[in-house]
């Protein structure tokens, strides 16, 4: 009997892990013995504790966890398992907040981390489905990092919620209060929610989520209402949401909001990326919302980056570095000198970083300097650079790599950010460019981008030394370029993804590929919600901005019929008070289109009878509900979509 049961588990686990959309293309574990043998571990019937369970387990098993708390710190112990909430089974998002790996019961010293991936494990070594929380983290070196999860070779997160995990280390380095990937080899996090952790210490960062010397794919998730605080003499804080650095980063779809970068009293050294901080490697950074995050520091000295900080100390850490299709909007810099620093970047700031920024909204952002975008060109070649780079201990966690980066200083040549086909609109300055601002020894590129509505001395602001080059874009009052104007946009109303309206100025006035000193810049095939660029005045003209005008291309989708079953992300996302959910029937089938709160509570049901193939369109109200995240999940006979939407108010 208790054969044929783990037989039927087994064979219900594959069945997930191959077929169930929720997952994505989940992972499939490999067995190093006779693949037959591999089998699932019952959690707490057959094994006391989640521990027990993973030491009985080999390579190619699932540990299957009951609802319920478990008060233990787990390891992984280099295997190649699944440890999984039922959820995995069942796809009931309600197991996740019932069960619990809770790290705060046990005494460990300096080992308190909740989940530990530190002994050669890969990405088939698979987290999925529990809420944790009470980490306190692992002392590396003198430095405490890892709060909820510590990854020094490989994992893979799943659906999981990690909260309430905290890292203090009064006068100390901190890192990656929920979840910290340091040294090796892949980190793979994909649909978690990673909220209300936090970090206090005098120098550190990545409250969310920190990755450190490896790669990380971060795609799915939500990294909401983390914050990390230093004060005293020598603080410094970097990212509330997702810090990544030295490696090849993709970070893709994931909800980035209310995070905090907060040091009040740092009398010196620089604060980076209220929402992110991106430094070195190979970055994509695509159709991510980076929403609310605020960024603090001192009057004496600089905070670069309310939402999103992208910064390099040396020659080889300039590589490829793309932003496309991102929301950011409502970050925030406050404090920071204002006299010989450009302090600010409310959505976005490039620190000798070059970086292709294409297709973003970036609204509603405030800072010092630059309101939406800023770029400074800071590390000079020579001894001083040295000198400063090693004051600000930008140069690496205890002097790591300092002989290489002197060396690469000595001869770098720094390119500079081009941004194409973005909207800015509606962000403030509070001293100079609502728009844009730039300083130092270089020439960031604007091209197609609208630059309309924003507060400040000018819209777009030379700080110091270089230039601003701008071309074919819509500045409201004006700049010198060619192709440039000064006319009222026309974005549709009360459309928080700033459409084009068919009469707006903006349509054809684009350039689809321009020569700059000798060099070619070619416009993105697509726009922000992936529509392709129709040239309505000929081979070379799009549209200004970051949304094509679509009412042409929007008559031609609808009149074709549906060959997949496919539910669309909500329009507009973020929203207030209502939304528009559509979504695609190949078939005809039982439909049920509901609405959950992020704890699994459902808030409305929209849809639950047989439906017809077709496309179909439905309006979410949300008037009555509290600003947020919430979950919208379309069945459809077995298969299910889950998305998420912003309401915002």
């Amino acid at each position: 009997m208790k054969t044929g049961l783990l037989s039927s588990l087994m064979l219900l686990t594959m069945l997930v892990l191959w077929s169930c959309d929720s997952f994505g293309q989940f992972v499939r574990t490999e067995d190093t013995r006779n693949p037959a043998l591999a089998t699932t571990r019952l959690v707490p019937s057959q094994f006391p504790t989640i521990q027990a369970g993973i030491d009985a387990s080999g390579n190619g098993d699932t540990v299957l966890v009951s609802d319920g708390t478990y008060i233990e710190n787990i390891r992984f112990k280099g295997k190649k398992i699944v440890v999984a909430s039922t959820y995995l089974t069942t796809s009931d998002t309600s197991h996740i907040s019932r069960t619990v790996i809770d790290g705060g019961g046990a005494v460990l010293g300096d080992s308190a981390s909740v989940v530990y991936f530190i002994s050669g494990e890969d990405t088939t070594s698979v987290l999925c489905g529990f809420t944790v929380r009470g980490g306190k983290g692992t002392s590396i070196l003198g430095e405490m990092t890892g709060g909820g999860v510590l990854c020094l070779s490989g994992a893979r997160l799943v659906r999981n919620i990690i909260t309430g995990n905290a890292l203090t280390l009064p006068g100390g380095r901190i890192w990656g209060a929920g979840v910290a990937a340091e040294r090796g080899q892949m980190l793979i996090m994909e649909q978690n929610i990673v909220t209300g952790n936090t970090m206090s210490g005098t120098y550190g960062g990545g409250a969310g989520v920190e990755v450190y010397n490896m790669s990380a794919i971060i795609r799915n998730n939500i990294i909401i209402d983390n914050t990390v605080t230093t004060q005293g003499p020598g603080s410094a804080c970097f990212a509330g949401g997702v810090m990544c650095e030295w490696g090849t980063f993709s970070v893709e779809g994931n909800l980035i909001a209310r995070n905090s970068v907060l040091a009040p009293t740092a009398p010196q050294h620089l604060s980076y990326g209220g929402g992110v901080l991106v430094r070195d490697g190979v970055l994509q950074f695509r159709n991510n919302r980076v929403v609310g995050n605020v960024i603090q520091t001192s009057n004496t000295t600089c905070a670069y980056g309310g939402g999103i900080c992208l910064m390099a100390v040396g020659a080889n850490e300039l590589q490829e570095t793309v932003l496309s299709g991102n929301y950011i909007a409502s970050n925030t810099v406050i404090g920071g000198s204002i006299d010989t620093r450009l302090s600010g970047g409310g959505g976005i700031f490039t620190v000798d970083q070059r970086p292709r920024i294409e297709n973003n909204i970036i609204v509603k952002n405030t800072a010092p300097y630059g309101g939406a975008f800023a770029a400074e060109r800071h590390y000079i070649t020579g001894a001083s650079a040295i000198k400063m780079l090693s004051g600000e201990g930008a140069v690496g966690r205890a002097g790591v790599r300092n002989a290489k980066v002197t060396s690469n200083l000595q001869s770098a040549i720094l390119d500079a950010p081009i941004l194409i086909n973005n909207t800015i609109a509606h962000n403030r300055a509070t001293a100079s460019g609502g728009a844009i601002a730039v300083s130092g020894a270089w020439t960031p590129m604007t091209i197609n981008t609208i630059a309309w509505g924003d507060t400040g001395t000018q819209e777009i602001y030379l700080f110091s030394g270089g230039a601003i080059l701008v071309q074919y874009s819509n500045v409201q009052g004006g700049y010198a370029g060619t192709g440039n104007m000064s006319a009222a946009p026309l974005f549709v109303n009360g459309d928080s993804l700033f459409n084009l309206q068919s009469s707006s100025p903006c349509i054809g006035r684009g350039i689809d590929s321009v020569q700059i000193g000798g060099i070619w810049y070619h416009a993105p095939a697509w726009d922000y919600d992936g529509h392709p660029r129709h040239r309505p005045l000929g081979p070379q003209s799009i549209d200004m901005g970051a949304q094509e005008e679509q009412t042409t291309v929007d008559v031609a989708a609808r009149e074709s019929a549906p060959v997949s079953y496919v539910l669309e992300q909500n329009y507009p996302n973020p929203f207030n008070p209502s939304t528009l959910i559509r979504y695609h029937l190949p078939v005809a089938g039982l439909v049920r289109l509901v609405v959950y709160d992020m704890i699994g509570r459902e808030i409305k049901v929209l849809k639950n009878e047989m439906g017809a193939p077709g496309s179909y369109e439905l309006v979410f109200d949300a008037r009555g509900l509290a600003s947020g995240v919430y979950l919208y999940r379309l069945t459809f006979g077995d298969l299910v979509q889950t998305r998420t939407m912003l309401l915002l108010r």
